[in-house]
């Protein structure tokens, strides 16, 4: 089941407590909600809750409370002095330290990113209402969580694909490929169907087999290969 499908039947799922909560009288529950402190990590929660399952995919708990945590911010928000100026600018941070992750610009970006942060988290609630102001402690504790949770997550995926695109390069190590072209010192080669770039310290012609001993990223080192290889194989 692709991803947006499954996050589909679990908000499907959850519905339904709604039309449960209709008729009984949760007064207690939502003045416990409505605390801005507690709609706040609320709302955060179920960012890293569906940040997490997109990332890892399959472990249905982080999803599930994300939603579970995003449906109960969408029902509380409408009570509370919501400035969404200030929602944006927590999403806009949020998106910068992803970008940072992806992108290493020796922290710059990160630093808008958190800067985004902490203004969005403090004008998140009107600013004119005194009675809703969110911790400020709270505030710096959740940035820095906020970035150390998104870098980590963000650095294994990363690590992840590159250590499969390393995998995936190097069993073409001992292959055998045929020249196509050599152009000045730029050699393209065709190895099981695919057309690579290649280096070699031996002469080459179009035509000529060569072996691979070495693979760097996107670059083949070859060997051309003698009459004597050739009739071995």
């Amino acid at each position: 089941m692709s991803i947006p499908a499954r996050f589909l039947c679990l908000t499907l799922l959850l519905l339904p407590l709604n039309s449960i909560a209709a008729g009984k009288d949760f007064t207690p529950v939502l003045s416990y909600l409505t605390n801005p402190n507690i709609a706040y990590l609320l709302l955060l929660i179920g960012i890293y809750g569906v940040f997490f399952e997109f990332t890892h995919p399959g472990l249905i708990i982080p999803g599930l409370t994300g939603i579970l945590s995003l449906i109960i911010v969408t029902y509380v928000f409408p009570m509370l002095p919501i400035d969404y100026f200030g929602l944006v600018l927590i999403l806009l941070g949020i998106g910068f330290m992803i970008t940072e992750a992806y992108t290493i610009n020796y922290g710059v970006i990160a630093l808008f990113g958190i800067i985004a942060f902490i203004l969005g988290s403090v004008l998140l609630f009107d600013i004119h209402q005194p009675h809703y102001h969110i911790s400020i402690p709270l505030i710096l504790v959740m940035s820095i969580i906020t970035f150390l949770f998104l870098f980590i997550m963000l650095s294994f995926v990363i690590q992840s694909r590159k250590r499969k695109f390393a995998t995936g390069n190097e069993s073409l190590i001992g292959h055998d490929a045929v020249v196509l072209s050599v152009i000045n010192e730029q050699i393209l080669v065709r190895v099981l169907g695919e057309i690579w770039n290649a280096k070699s310290a031996d002469k080459l012609k179009p035509g000529d087999a060569v072996h691979i001993t070495h693979v760097q990223e996107s670059l083949l080192t070859v060997k051309l290969m003698n009459e004597q290889n050739l009739h071995s194989r």
